[in-house]
């Protein structure tokens, strides 16, 4: 089962028997927490997006019967931190001189064609 948020984690325990590990097995928890921060990232740019597509009115279906977290949400998104954060990020991502993107070529191939081309 694959909980929608981590919210549903806590609510559910069919999930639990399924997935078992070792909790010593200290490469399998960087594993984990990677992937759960990638998800939590994923899912809270979908909700900045749904922000600012219909602003606080347009909350998700995920917070139906937690408001308080949406509105929470909301604040944050209005925050002169996020703002100032968020510009600072988009005005970073304008300035890479790499794309990050090759495909299935490996990355020495890739700069070795830019060298080729003189960028």
């Amino acid at each position: 089962m694959r909980a929608s948020t981590f919210y549903d984690l806590d609510q559910t325990e069919k999930w639990k028997p399924k997935y078992e590990w070792d909790e010593n097995d200290e490469a399998m928890f960087n594993w984990i927490l990677m992937r759960a921060q990638e998800r939590y990232k994923d899912w809270k740019f979908q909700c900045y997006k749904a922000y600012l597509k219909e602003g606080s009115s347009g909350m998700p279906s995920d917070f139906i019967g937690r408001e308080d977290q949406w509105d929470f949400l909301c604040q944050h998104f209005e925050s002169y931190a996020f703002k100032r954060l968020s510009l600072a990020n988009k005005q970073n991502r304008g300035e890479k001189t790499m794309h990050h993107h090759t495909g299935s070529s490996p990355i020495f191939y890739t700069m070795e064609e830019l060298r080729i081309q003189g960028e």
